[in-house]
């Protein structure tokens, strides 16, 4: 308990903005990185579904010459499509955020931690001013590494969907 000091309510309410501030970026990333990972499924999904069609076509009507060179180029497109899909912003992008939220994760949970003890008043208007400088040096020192050559670009949708979850979250925060 911190004696005869009380917590000042601007640093109390920054800290807890702060908080859940960084809460939502981590749920963002998250949103993004699901976003990320369905759009390669889906591609990696959608061209072996067409090169069974292609090759099963081929098979079938492969005694017209016009169909064995449609299916041929349609399965070498969509082979050159696989190996090039690799350098797809969001394949990238879905590597970055997996990363991101690993090395972030730990710094919010202590964060977390330090809330506990701000709300029992154990830490000092001077001691929160670091902690909250502290975490926001921590915080940029990680993401100064990521997203050099790409931007994590904004999706409304995403944005809304991190609110909500982060707001369920907060909902049931003790």
């Amino acid at each position: 308990m911190v004696e005869n000091n009380a917590i000042d309510t601007t640093l109390y309410n920054a800290y807890w903005s702060k908080l859940q501030q960084f809460k939502f970026d981590l749920i963002y990333y998250d949103v993004q990185f699901k976003a990320c990972v369905k759009a390669c499924r889906f591609i990696k999904y959608g061209i072996i579904g067409i090169t069974t069609l292609a090759t099963g076509a081929w098979v079938t009507w492969g005694d017209l010459s016009a169909i064995k060179v449609v299916c041929a180029i349609i399965i070498w497109l969509l082979q050159g499509i696989s190996a090039i899909s690799e350098v797809f912003p969001f394949n990238k992008r879905k590597l970055e955020l997996r990363e991101l939220s690993t090395e972030l994760e730990p710094i919010y949970i202590q964060m977390e931690s330090d809330w506990r003890k701000i709300q029992c008043m154990q830490i000092t208007n001077d001691e929160i001013s670091g902690l909250m400088e502290s975490y926001a040096q921590k915080q940029a020192e990680i993401i100064k590494h990521y997203f050099k050559n790409d931007a994590l670009p904004l999706k409304e949708k995403y944005h809304v969907e991190a609110d909500n979850l982060t707001e369920e979250y907060f909902k049931y925060f003790v």
